[in-house]
Formats: structure tokens, C-alpha cells, sequence
């Protein structure tokens, strides 16, 4: 096999013990995977890596996953589906409990949705060209025993696009004070962005809506600190498609000063510029210059290292 295909399948074994060491309480060391570490097992990772490989798969979507319920047999004996393994596997996943009273998603197959690094929130906007079924020997009762995956590609501007989680919670007896800190913090964390939006709650009391954007894998965490900052007793989640452009930063100097000029482009377009807030002030201070002059300078400095790409109106 590939180099490639040796290491992600190494990591996925790793990946696979540390797992299965947190959920027994134990070192890694002293894991013995039983079931999860026979021959089909290992043939299911390296296989998948493979295919991705050799199909040239550069991106991964998977929808809504079923677990399936009741409980299964396991080495252990038996456990509750979806199993501790697949559940923290699958963290930062949307995940839906049957159609079946039996196991429809193996810690196996968990893990790979993750070393795949396969966004959430279903298919995105694409052009499809193959489709595959594998087909298992186990019947169901609410449908086919079947795992379809279609191989396309992308819509144009979709290969700039993600799949981003967004919390709202109510909060009409909360401070201002807290609301700034549970900011704070969320940002800490990895929050996309954080705001606030006036709204009339019931009994006619004001108040505001939180809303928070968090990567998939981070919105754990993120639902974490909100109820534990604000106390509420509630958070809504939905999945939001995004589209992203190319961004990145250019250092320029005003007098001397160095500033840092965020710029985004759109295909071929420059889109967004923006200097740093921060540094234009500490500028301003030094050189004895309005803010707005320091910000202008930078920009038609920023436009000049950039190229001749227009900005759009």
C-alpha cells in the first residue's frame, strides 16, 4: 500500500485505542480491541483508504447518521446501541437513534466518518458521476441493508464551502456583564463568531437572542460554556451551509508602522480588505495621524502588493 494509505490507516488504529482506553478508564497499552480488531476490521480501514486514494477523493460529506437502538452483544457483554466507542467516535455528528432495535452504526464505521474527516450537514451542491452500494448480510425490518456513496464533483464555488453549526438560546434575565464574558469565552474556544439580537420575550420582559457559530467538531463544547455561563435551559441547533472565500493577510507599512491587511477573494476577484483595527489606533497614537488616513494609506498599500484584481463596489 501507499505511504499515505499506511499512515491513515495507523492513525486510525491509534485513534481507535485512545477511544476505547478513555471509555474503559485504562492506558492505551493495555487495550485489547476483541472484536474490533479482527481481520474484517483492519480490512475495512485500510480498504476505505485505499478507495479514497485510488478514486481521488479530496472532500467527504455524510448526512444525518442512524445508530440504530436496543442493545448489542459485545465482548463485554452486552451494552446499549449506540455503543460508548461509537458515541464518542461520533461527537460533533448529528446522529439519530433507530429505524432498528439493533446496531446500525459499528465504532468502526464511526471512526472512519471521522479520520475522513467528512463534514456534516449532508450533500452539498455537486455534479454527480458514480454511485456505489455495499450491501450487508443482515436483514432489517424498516429497509435496506444498504450504505450508498456517490462520487461527483463540486458545484462551482462549492469547493469553497463548509457546513458550520449555529446555537441560538433566549435569555431575558441575564446581565450584560455575563452575556460579554459567555462571549469571551466562546470565542476562546474556537467560536466562527459570536452576537446578540434584541428581542421582546414573554410578559413583555426585553431581552436578547445568543447566537453562536461553531465548527461541527466544536459544538459540544460550545453548548458546554453557554449553559454554564448564562444558565439557560435551553440552546437550538441547526446546521448552516456556508460558502468561504480565499482569505489571508498582507503586512504593509504606513510611515514606518507596520500594519496587517486581511484581504478575501472570490475566484479570481478581490473581494474584502480590511486593516487591523488594533494596529491602525496604535498608529494613529504614534504618528500623530487621524485613524481613517492611517486606514486608507494601508488599504492603497494593501492594493498595490496584492495585484491589479479590482475591488468589487
Amino acid at each position: 500500500m501507499s505511504e499515505r494509505v499506511r499512515e491513515r490507516s495507523l492513525g486510525a488504529a491509534r485513534r481507535l485505542a485512545e477511544i476505547e482506553a478513555g471509555v474503559h478508564d485504562c492506558a492505551v497499552e493495555d487495550i485489547h480491541f476483541h472484536e474490533v480488531g479482527a481481520v474484517d476490521t483492519l480490512v475495512d480501514m485500510v480498504g476505505t483508504f485505499a478507495l479514497v486514494e485510488a478514486l481521488e477523493i479530496e472532500q467527504v460529506w455524510v448526512g444525518v447518521i442512524p445508530v440504530g437502538g436496543g442493545d448489542t452483544e459485545t465482548a463485554h457483554g452486552r451494552m446499549g446501541v449506540p455503543a460508548p466507542a461509537t458515541v464518542r467516535l461520533l461527537e460533533g455528528y448529528q446522529i439519530v437513534g433507530g429505524p432498528e432495535s439493533q446496531e446500525l452504526t459499528t465504532p468502526t464505521g464511526a471512526l472512519l466518518v471521522g479520520q475522513l474527516e467528512a463534514q456534516g450537514g449532508g450533500m452539498p451542491a455537486m455534479q454527480p458521476l458514480e454511485v456505489g452500494y455495499g450491501a450487508g448480510s443482515l436483514r432489517l425490518e424498516k429497509g435496506p441493508n444498504l450504505l450508498r456513496v456517490m462520487v461527483g464533483n463540486l458545484a462551482s464555488g462549492e469547493a469553497n464551502a463548509d457546513v458550520v453549526v449555529e446555537l441560538q438560546t433566549n435569555l431575558d434575565d441575564v446581565s450584560p456583564e455575563v452575556v460579554a464574558h459567555a462571549s469571551t469565552r466562546l470565542l476562546e474556544e474556537g467560536a466562527l463568531d459570536v452576537w446578540t439580537v434584541a428581542a421582546q420575550m414573554k410578559k413583555g420582559r426585553p431581552g436578547m437572542v445568543l447566537h453562536v457559530l461553531v465548527p461541527v467538531s466544536l459544538e459540544a463544547e460550545a453548548a458546554r460554556v453557554v449553559f454554564e455561563e448564562t444558565g439557560t435551559l435551553g440552546i437550538r441547533r441547526m446546521t448552516v451551509p456556508r460558502h468561504l472565500a480565499t482569505r489571508g493577510v498582507v503586512k504593509v507599512k504606513v510611515d514606518y508602522q507596520e500594519i496587517t491587511v486581511k484581504w478575501g477573494r472570490w475566484g479570481e476577484r478581490l473581494v474584502s480588505l480590511a486593516p487591523e483595527y488594533e494596529e491602525c489606533a496604535s498608529a494613529s497614537s504614534a504618528l500623530g495621524l487621524p485613524m481613517k488616513e492611517i486606514m486608507q494609506r494601508a488599504l492603497e498599500l494593501a492594493r498595490k502588493v496584492l495585484g491589479p484584481k479590482r475591488l468589487l463596489p
